[in-house]
């Protein structure tokens, strides 16, 4: 049996081992982040003026664990000008936060950060002049929750290996020059709340695995070159806050009929994307929905008796599509709305007296359509009103002595109708 000085000596002799490995390993890390400052142009290397003695876990910006390992290189919004070539990250194994967001560093993001294999921050955003692609292999940092490379000027397309992240909940690449198709893997990122892939040019479909992240609550694709239709799968987001597809000019087919599913929904916006078809019904069901937009389309037909249940909608944009009939009289039971937009329509009939019940009301454009009748009284109980449009219809009548009431009024149109009688002097006093 072996003696108890025998355990004394082999515990002295590992914690002598352990000692000398992390002494090397933190002069290793000292040796590279002073090699990669000095890459750094002048200004930048004196802003890391406190990077200078043996340890690096003194210096701005860098946090280490009790062994004195790296595990935090935190240096947003500092103007760094350079590279990250003279960064080796292989010295770092206990990286779990790099951030250098908001500077001004470019060329290549290194292949070696796939290495990091407990890195669970990874953000390059707000660096314009990157170069090169998104490393294929960035699905192995499998320990992710945060990456954030938007508006850093990448190039290539969005690595298929994206859906091994299963950690990560906020990826964004906005803002940068991507394209190709987006990977169906993508619907694996199980834990994903929000993800940003807008103003890029990806094309092709938008992946009907996409209806798989049940977690996502904001999903951002505006300003692509997406085409197809929109996937019906994208009704099982139920979690979804804000989703944009705007000015994507090369879909087609329609808006889910069941679109109202979506109920927690505050924002959508489906403008500028070449959508057909009506203006489901079910999208009165959106009593969450502060913001819709489906401007700039080929919707057609009549716009839903129902709207007026949308109770929280602020801003209203449905112009410059084909909407045919009358403007439904439940449109004054949205009490909340700021920003009514109608115009280049094909509505016809009147303007509904109900319309006066928007005391809210700043903008209201209904200009462009086949309305007609008189201009109802009851407009000018909409005290607020900033900007009112209701050129180029066929209005026939006096002009209300009521609007008399427009106090805050700065823009009134009503030129091209058959309307008669003077505007009130009492406008905009």
């Amino acid at each position: 049996m072996a003696s108890p000085l025998f355990f004394l000596l082999l515990l002295q002799s590992f914690l002598v081992s352990t000692s000398a490995s992390s002494t090397t390993s933190l002069l290793n890390q000292t040796e590279t982040l002073l090699k990669w400052k000095a890459s750094l142009d002048n200004q930048s290397q004196s802003f890391l003026s406190s990077w200078v003695a043996d340890n690096p876990c003194n210096w701005v910006g860098i946090a280490c664990d009790r062994v004195g390992s790296v595990t935090n290189i935190s240096l947003p919004n500092l103007s760094l000008k350079g590279t990250l070539d003279n960064l080796n990250f292989l010295a770092f194994p206990n990286l779990i936060h790099f951030d250098v967001g908001n500077n001004s560093l470019y060329g290549a993001i290194p292949s070696d950060i796939v290495n990091l294999s407990k890195l669970t921050f990874f953000n390059l955003s707000a660096n314009g002049n990157f170069s090169g692609n998104i490393p294929k292999d960035i699905g192995r940092l499998s320990s992710l929750t945060v990456l954030d490379l938007a508006w850093s000027q990448l190039n290539g397309s969005l690595p298929v290996s994206v859906g091994n992240l299963s950690n990560l909940s906020y990826l964004a690449v906005a803002g940068n020059n991507l394209g190709g198709s987006l990977p169906q893997e993508i619907g694996m990122m199980s834990s994903v709340i929000v993800l940003f892939l807008n103003r890029n040019s990806f094309t092709g479909p938008i992946p009907a695995s996409i209806g798989n992240l049940s977690n996502c609550q904001y999903l951002e694709l505006s300003d692509n070159e997406l085409s197809g239709s929109i996937p019906s799968d994208i009704v099982n987001l139920s979690k979804l806050t804000f989703f944009n597809l705007s000015s994507n000019g090369n879909f087609s087919g329609n808006i889910p009929k069941d679109i109202g599913r979506l109920s927690s929904l505050t924002v959508l916006d489906l403008a500028w994307s070449q959508l057909n078809g009506s203006l489901p019904v079910s999208v009165v069901n959106l009593s969450n929905l502060s913001y819709l937009a489906v401007a700039g389309n080929n919707l057609s037909g009549s716009l839903p008796q129902e709207i007026g249940m949308m109770s929280s909608v602020i801003i209203l944009f449905l112009h410059l599509n084909s909407f045919t009939g009358p403007i439904p009289t439940s449109i004054g039971n949205l009490s909340n709305c700021q920003y009514l937009s109608l115009f280049e329509n094909e509505l016809s009939g009147s303007i509904p007296s109900e319309i006066g019940r928007l005391s809210s009301l700043i903008h209201l454009y209904l200009y462009d359509n086949q309305l007609s009748g008189s201009i109802p009284q009851e407009l000018g109980m909409i005290r607020y009103l900033i900007l009112l449009d209701l050129s180029s219809n066929s209005l026939t009548g006096m002009i209300p002595k009521a609007m008399g009431n427009f106090s805050h009024l700065r823009y009134l149109y009503l030129y091209a109708n058959e309307l008669s009688g003077s505007i009130p002097h009492e406008i905009g006093i």
